[in-house]
């Protein structure tokens, strides 16, 4: 079953944005994307405050959803939720 995109807020915390997305079921899947994969799509490093992972996650969101989809439909849950890592989003 694919995900759909969700509206709503992210909560942002030190190690990432949490944002959820819809099964076709009807059940919603959790969603993580990482600090360090923010920083990695931005192609920046350092310490990244919650005002800007918020921003990241808004500038980046159609590529992170994307990812989280792939996942998703690949089957690579963590404990039933979807994790980005730098690694989700290199190229090559």
């Amino acid at each position: 079953m694919p995900l759909l995109k969700m509206t709503g807020v992210p909560r942002i915390d030190r190690w990432g944005v949490y944002f959820a997305m819809l099964c076709s079921d009807g059940t919603t899947v959790q969603c993580t994307v990482t600090l360090g994969a923010l920083d990695a799509l931005a192609e920046r490093e350092g310490e990244t405050t919650a005002e800007q992972q918020t921003e990241l996650f808004e500038a980046w969101r159609v590529e992170i959803e994307r990812e989280a989809i792939a996942k998703f439909a690949r089957g690579d849950l963590e404990r039933d939720l979807v994790i980005l890592r730098p690694e989700d989003f290199r190229q090559g």
